[in-house]
């Protein structure tokens, strides 16, 4: 099922919950934007650490075509129904999610917007345990098909001494103007996935072994320029 939504303007589509947002110059429907998506870079904000009792509070996603090509976004803060835990981490306090949706109040919504989709992010286990669980308890079955985790090439330091990564690091440092979000740290997935691509193909010997060939042979062997 389609989710409610109304347009705010060009640019913006406002969920009953979440708010989604078009790229500039990007006048896609939501329809659109999923058809065209390849990639979902994502992250969340948590109350905590356990996997198993930890709740999501913020919820980051970017939109990729197979080119890389940002097309929108979508950010909402959630109600944990408890403490949000560990502010000076992610600066959510209970006060700015109090009357926010629960994730059974969106977990239609996400569905909709990450089945079928390469997943990307860093450090996804703790997220995707996370999520898996949000899922089953809104009755919503989550398998991610295929994911991504960038981690162990954005930790390498020969790729940070590329030189032609430069403006890619750049962009990546602009972006995260809010620290420890969902949205910014989405965003930074987004910016470095296809620079990491690019050098995980160049470089498989740098690319962990538990990691191939998800990182290489599941995505394009070369990015356009």
């Amino acid at each position: 099922m389609v989710p409610r939504y109304r347009t705010l303007n060009a640019a913006i589509i406002i969920f009953m919950l979440g708010e989604f947002k078009l790229v500039a110059n990007m006048p896609l429907s939501f329809q659109e934007v999923l058809a065209r998506t390849k990639y979902v870079a994502l992250d969340f904000e948590l109350t905590g650490l356990d996997k198993d009792n930890d709740r999501i509070i913020d919820i980051g996603f970017v939109f990729l075509d197979e080119n890389f090509q940002v097309l929108a976004t979508y950010e909402t803060l959630l109600d944990p129904e408890r403490d949000t835990g560990p502010v000076h981490i992610h600066h959510i306090t209970n006060e700015m999610v109090a009357g926010k949706p629960k994730f059974a109040d969106v977990a239609e919504e996400v569905a909709e917007m990450i089945d079928g989709k390469i997943l990307v992010g860093f450090n996804n286990g703790l997220d995707f345990s996370c999520l898996d669980r949000e899922f089953k308890a809104s009755n919503y079955a989550f398998r991610a098909r295929t994911s991504l985790d960038l981690s162990p090439i954005r930790s390498d330091p020969r790729f940070y001494e590329t030189p032609k990564y430069e403006k890619v690091l750049l962009a990546v440092m602009e972006s995260q103007s809010v620290q420890h979000r969902a949205l910014p740290d989405a965003m930074e997935a987004a910016l470095l996935l296809p620079a990491i691509v690019e050098f995980a193909v160049e470089h498989p010997t740098r690319v962990p072994k538990a990691y191939q060939p998800s990182l290489v042979e599941r995505l394009p062997i070369a990015v356009g320029e």
